[in-house]
């Protein structure tokens, strides 16, 4: 009779550790599952493609933030926000399978039902100040409709409207009319302070072998921003109207990017004259590259920059949250600029970015 307890206590044993096991194994994948829907995230505001030895700079470090895209919400969450409402067309007629996702927070999409109605939510609290107006991207690419709708702080119940949506294409080129492949192309919101809009599940367009790109399902009656980069060039920026679309179509012509052939190099010191080490060091002019370079540990840099005059900006945040930064305008070549670094006043430009 021992031995027979003795072997029902060794399976139980083995049966609660295969338990334990697995429970371990679906605790990690499900880690793994979340980590997934964060990198998801729609990036951030005015990254656009630099040379490998840069490091993309941004418009607005709001966006580095991960939002949770499926916490769960209770009515003691006061701090999560959940829209719902219904999907319809200009008609008035139900949109079953529309994709609508948050604006800066791609990770956190649904899909409207058969109905129309959908449901989303956000934790408010992960969002800055300046971002506390809310806009929801609608679209059905099926139908080729999209909206951007703007729902207040204490907005919650929202009806969205899609509209025929506008189709952007046009060609980047070299100084000399060549084609540069895989340049980029992103569609900043202005009405949204600068927030890179997600559209068809990207943000960022690469043009084909001719140069060529095209950005579909672009939520109609809006302002946006179109940035321009490729590796090994400068940038371009314009402010494009989707009012100015023809039939759905809004051509945007060639956008022109010059060669980052010529180097700025030169060091970035401190009050006390000494070097500093890992001062963000970003090339401001119109049409350079965009993105920015650190110093190395003796405060050196060299930056690749577009020929003609550039104007750099090199900012730090001390450990105890003083702001330092420093200026310089200096023609392309120079080897020998010296930035030098004051306290400044804290204004929101030229803020150090996070990874």
């Amino acid at each position: 009779m021992s031995n027979t307890k003795t072997i029902i206590v060794g399976v139980a044993a083995f049966v609660g550790g295969s338990m334990l096991m697995l429970g371990f194994v679906l605790g990690y994948m499900a880690g793994r599952v979340n980590k997934a829907d964060k990198a998801d995230i729609e990036q951030l505001p005015g990254k656009v493609a630099v040379s490998e030895e840069d490091k993309s700079g941004t418009m607005n470090e709001a966006s580095t933030e991960v939002f949770p895209a499926k916490a769960p919400v209770s009515a003691e969450d006061e701090s999560r926000a959940v829209y719902s409402g219904t999907v319809t067309d200009v008609d008035g007629n139900a949109i079953e399978g529309a994709n609508l996702h948050i604006l800066g927070h791609y990770g956190i999409k649904t899909a409207s039902g058969q109905q129309g109605g959908y449901k989303i939510s956000l934790d408010i609290s992960t969002v800055y100040e300046s971002h506390r107006d809310i806009w929801i991207i609608a679209r059905h690419e099926g139908k080729n409709l999209a909206s951007a709708t703007r729902v207040g702080p204490e907005t919650r119940t929202q009806d969205i409207t899609l509209l025929p949506a506008v189709n952007a294409t046009g060609k980047i080129t070299d100084a000399d009319g060549k084609p540069i492949p895989n340049a980029t192309v992103y569609f900043g919101f202005d009405a949204a302070k600068g927030y890179i809009t997600s559209f068809a599940d990207r943000s960022r367009f690469a043009a084909d072998s001719r140069g060529i790109y095209k950005v579909p399902f672009i939520p109609p009656e809006n302002l946006y921003s179109v940035s321009f980069g490729a590796d090994g060039y400068g940038s371009r920026k314009i402010s494009v109207n989707t009012e100015d679309a023809v039939d759905g179509v809004l051509d945007l012509g060639s956008a022109v990017l010059l060669k980052a052939d010529q180097k700025i190099s030169g060091i970035v010191v401190g009050p006390d004259g000494k070097g500093v080490a890992n001062v963000q060091v970003f090339r401001k002019s119109q049409g350079q590259p965009v993105g920015y370079k650190k110093t190395d540990d003796e405060g050196r840099f060299t930056l690749n920059v577009c020929k003609g005059e550039v104007a750099l900006s090199a900012v730090i945040r001390r450990e105890d949250g003083v702001l330092l930064a420093g200026r310089a305008k200096v023609a392309s070549g120079t080897e020998d600029v010296r930035i030098v670094l004051e306290p400044r006043e804290d204004r929101g430009e030229a803020k150090p970015q996070t990874k």
